[in-house]
């Protein structure tokens, strides 16, 4: 029997496979459950809970699910390559709108996204230069005239080389899945994907055929903040096999939702439906809203409120909590601050681009500085960096007597005035770096030569040591883990520029975009060390399953998150570009819109907020000049769905004085 199960919240799909996949298990079938990365650690804690340990039961994604004996290339891999060809096609004059050396940079990354849609909706190059014909707005034909080159000439590049892109490697699953030993006693679990591509829905069908059942299991509901789309995408394989007149077992729909925790329930039936704003409002009791005069003091207020929840309830620990950010980066400094003053462990969920790293910024400007004949804003920065090495009298006298291009190369005075004012032999040892540093860099040469630099530079500088000497003055369990994975992680990002690069001649700010576009693309997760901590996570990208105290901090207009329309190519560019014949037979899966996004945004949002067991804190923080930001619509909804017991007409927040009430006692 083919299933579609619905719930409403992580919490309660997680607990319904548990179950499905239990009792199949104990009919002695086997169960392949398929999710998203950021979900394979909650499904596996669920699974286990459930039978107690297994070897019936594979919880997996697409990607490690498949396997091939094909040669694949990362996602920076692609991202290289990508940028590669631009720098190709810009010097050959073929391209008519990233025409300069800066839109290759800023562009590859979202370029190579774009062609990875366009890849997992089946559209080819061929058919982005059969539309151009057809396309009256000239803005809209240049940039897909040159989409389809790059295109074109990334296919080229992967057929060269014999190599598979990351969303053309997904296009093998469904005839591995179709052919995976045991599959006609298997049940294939669909499990909590907000949405699914052509390739996806692909594996969905090859499932259909070929397994003892598929069960989709989706968080969804009637309720305005559901966006639905996995299910429709899921529904939509059988009414195209309908349509083609094939046979496919009809899938059963049952919604297995439950109401949830008194406050949450309201929440989850009356967020961002205007209909609920009409309806009796019901007494507030576990939702607390707060104002605070500064970050610090809406940290503060979080980690009282911690201490004091842990203080009134011995039963409740730091992983029966969550905080939740807009931000990750906006907020992790201060929360840091904060958690280590009051004692409190934590995690944070994040993923750091290795280009961020000082090691990356370090490297980039060792080219940089020879790129632009050693120009002082280069050679500033490239000297304060950590990984130079101690520097504050060589730049101090960097910035006296060599402030113009090129007078970081030039011998140190020695006369009398100099010696007088700073200590020759560091200005001497700052010089020798700084040359060690730059000397093998030529204007033009091999790409595999660029990366025998780099390796060079690593060596001369002793870059290993020094991030062992960087983690050990960390307390951060979670930054240790992220460093002791730089070094690993840099010298992935070279081999695969060499294999991509290695026997072409290029200029020095061709390489150096291709080790941007590269460094840009490696993201590095921050890896749970501590059993027992609290969970700082984004409120849109974390998924997060029910939990006793939630947080939710700067809750401003941000809050749901809302793309603008910035993409490569537009909603509305799409909608132009559907219109053309050449796209009318493919237009429902050139997908996600922005529209389309912002929606799983808000839906994801919306269902953090509804994950608590106990109480839910809303909180921001005012703005500089000490006036009140836009607030998010959430607040709106609050005040029409309840009333506080003090005043039956509204509830508004606590006004905070700049810090949070103090608890010593905890």
């Amino acid at each position: 029997m083919n299933l579609i199960l619905k719930a409403y919240t992580l919490s309660q799909c997680m607990e319904i496979m548990a179950e499905n996949a239990a009792a199949h298990e104990a009919l002695g079938e086997k169960n392949l459950i398929f999710c998203e990365d950021r979900l394979t650690l909650l499904a596996e804690r669920a699974l286990l809970k459930a039978t107690g340990g297994t070897y019936l039961s594979t919880v997996t994604t697409f990607a490690r699910f498949l396997k091939s004996d094909k040669k694949t290339i990362s996602k920076q891999g692609s991202v290289m390559a990508v940028g590669d060809v631009m720098t190709r096609l810009q010097r050959e004059g073929v391209l008519q709108c990233f025409t300069n050396v800066s839109s290759i940079g800023n562009n590859a990354k979202c370029i190579y996204e774009t062609l990875a849609q366009l890849s997992a909706s089946e559209v080819t190059p061929e058919l982005l230069k059969e539309s151009l014909s057809s396309i009256s707005d000239d803005m809209l034909r240049k940039k897909i005239h040159d989409l389809a080159a790059i295109y074109e000439g990334y296919t080229a590049f992967l057929q060269e080389r014999n190599f598979l892109d990351e969303s053309k490697y997904l296009a093998l699953l469904p005839a591995y899945l179709k052919n995976y030993e045991g599959m006609g006693n298997t049940n294939v679990f669909f499990l909590c994907f907000n949405s699914f591509t052509a390739q996806a829905s692909g594996a969905i069908r090859a499932a259909l055929e070929s397994a003892k059942n598929v069960i989709g299991i989706f968080c969804s509901g009637e309720e305005d903040i559901y966006a639905n789309q996995a299910v429709t995408a899921f529904k939509r394989v059988f009414s195209r096999a309908k349509e083609r007149g094939e046979k496919l077992k009809e899938p059963k729909e049952v919604q297995c939702g439950k109401p949830l925790f008194q406050e949450a329930e309201v929440l989850r039936k009356g967020l961002f439906n205007p209909e609920s704003l009409k309806g009796t409002k019901k007494e507030i009791k576990n939702i607390h809203l707060y104002e605070a005069g500064d970050k610090t003091a809406e940290a503060e207020y979080v980690a009282v409120n911690i201490r004091r929840a842990l203080y009134e309830d011995d039963t409740l620990r730091y992983r029966d909590i969550a905080v939740l950010l807009p931000d990750v980066a906006g907020y992790s400094m201060t929360l840091k601050k904060m958690f280590k003053e009051y004692n409190i462990p934590y995690f944070i969920d994040e993923k750091k681009s290795l280009k961020c790293h000082p090691l990356s910024r370090f490297l980039l400007d060792c080219f940089k500085t020879v790129r632009e004949r050693f120009s002082p804003l280069a050679v500033q920065s490239l000297t304060q960096n950590f990984f130079f090495g101690e520097s504050d009298e060589y730049r101090n006298y960097l910035l006296k007597y060599a402030n113009y291009r090129g007078g970081a190369k030039r011998a140190i005075k020695t006369d009398e005035v100099v010696a007088a004012s700073f200590d020759v032999a560091a200005l001497e040892s700052g010089r020798e770096r700084l040359l060690l540093a730059t000397q093998h860099i030529k204007n033009e040469d091999s790409g595999k030569n660029y990366c025998e630099v780099i390796r060079k530079i690593l060596a001369d500088f002793d870059v290993e040591k020094s991030l062992e000497t960087l983690s050990e003055d960390l307390h951060d369990i979670s930054q240790k883990g992220y460093l002791a994975q730089i070094y690993r992680a840099l010298n992935r990002v070279l081999e695969e520029a060499e294999l991509l690069i290695a026997s072409r001649k290029m200029k020095l700010a061709e390489f150096e975009a291709v080790l941007s576009d590269g460094l840009d693309a490696t993201e590095i997760s921050l890896i749970p060390l501590k059993a027992d901590a609290v969970f700082i996570g984004d409120i849109t990208d974390s998924r997060i399953e029910d939990t006793k105290l939630l947080f939710a901090m700067g809750m401003t207009s941000e809050i749901p998150r809302s793309g603008s329309d910035t993409a490569i190519v537009s909603d509305k560019e799409i909608e132009k570009l559907v219109k053309t014949k050449e796209f009318e037979e493919i237009k429902t899966r050139l997908e996600p819109t922005v529209a389309e996004v912002n929606l799983r945004n808000r839906e994801s949002a919306c269902l953090n907020l509804c994950s608590f067991l106990q109480e839910l804190h809303l909180s921001y923080s005012l703005s500089a000049d000490g006036s009140e930001p836009a607030l998010s619509e959430v607040f709106r909804y609050i005040d029409r769905l309840f009333y506080a017991v003090q005043d039956e007409k509204s509830v508004k927040p606590i006004k905070g004085k700049g810090v949070a009430p103090s608890y010593e006692k905890y």
